[in-house]
């Protein structure tokens, strides 16, 4: 058994294996080049060729060149969501094993999920920062009405 492994590895590292961080850029790169607004034309393909030279050898560093990648894709306001942010919902949630997703999203009962509530006001303020928005003085009125100026904007391009 020990040879097959020391044999798949071998051969695995002689063909060239992508590691998983190139992955997942070459996978995020082919999911904005199906769907990205603006993945199209000679910026595309210069930023598409250069992220998908590119040998990350860290998380971080796939994701910033994953972010790169996708201010030209889907232009200024796209971004890559930090896993952190996403995570400590999932990890708030953990808390409660016992309550279902309607009871910790009942608005009546928020109080009694207080990790919950600060984890999602942590991921507001992040997606807020990506759109540019000033999140200490905007109302939900006010960002309602910036979102359909985003999105007037880009139907009309």
């Amino acid at each position: 058994m020990r040879r097959i492994h020391i044999f798949l590895f071998a051969t695995l590292t002689i063909i060239g294996c992508s590691s998983p961080n190139e992955i997942y850029v070459r996978d995020a790169i082919q999911q904005m080049d199906r769907k990205g607004l603006y993945a199209k034309g000679e910026e595309w393909e210069a930023m598409k060729k250069e992220a998908l030279s590119q040998e990350p050898e860290t998380l971080e560093e796939a994701q910033e060149t994953i972010n790169k990648a996708a201010k030209v894709a889907g232009g200024k306001h796209s971004y890559l969501m930090p896993a952190n942010k996403a995570q400590a919902i999932l990890d708030a949630r953990n808390l409660y094993q016992d309550c279902s997703l309607a009871n910790l999203y009942e608005t009546k009962d928020e109080w009694m999920y207080p990790e919950l509530i600060k984890a999602h006001q942590e991921n507001d303020k992040a997606v807020m920062e990506a759109y540019g928005f000033n999140w200490k003085n905007m109302t939900e009125a006010d960002i309602v009405a910036a979102l359909f100026k985003l999105y007037q904007e880009l139907t009309q391009k």
